[in-house]
């Protein structure tokens, strides 16, 4: 996260990062529960039929998309070390979530819930990167 800029705003790239951070992960978390919650009516890995899960992963990655854009729109820079956290939430949550048993998956299931949304995340910086740079 920047905090030195050559024009001395370090306030404003200070907060521009946290604002980053925190405005991707509430994106991510407010259109998985959207997904998740309201439009499929829970997902459960014992409860939910075949449909909703292909709905479920499609489309709560493609939320993680979605926030990972979000992220990089407002750090605009040092990509990496904006998302990372965002990485590291989703991971600790699956676990935290796993741990406790407050999903119902098997370990793989999760495991590859948490990595579907860390790839989302990584690939909506890659998609605003690409269009930032402009036309080649």
């Amino acid at each position: 996260m920047t905090v030195i800029d050559r024009g001395g705003n370090t306030i404003v790239l200070l907060v521009r990062s946290m604002l980053a951070v925190l405005c991707g992960y509430a994106v991510l978390v407010l259109l998985a529960t959207l997904v998740q919650e309201f439009w499929l009516g829970g997902v459960s890995y014992r409860l939910s039929n075949m449909t909703t899960l292909a709905l479920a992963g499609v489309f709560t990655p493609l939320s993680a998309v979605v926030a990972g854009f979000v992220t990089a729109s407002i750090a605009r820079r040092q990509l990496f070390a904006h998302v990372l956290p965002i990485c590291l939430a989703i991971a600790v949550e699956t676990t935290f979530l796993y741990r406790t048993g407050r999903v119902d998956g098997p370990l793989w299931f999760e495991i590859l819930a948490a990595v579907s949304l860390i790839a989302g995340v990584l690939l909506g910086v890659w998609i605003w990167r690409r269009l930032a740079s402009g036309p080649k």
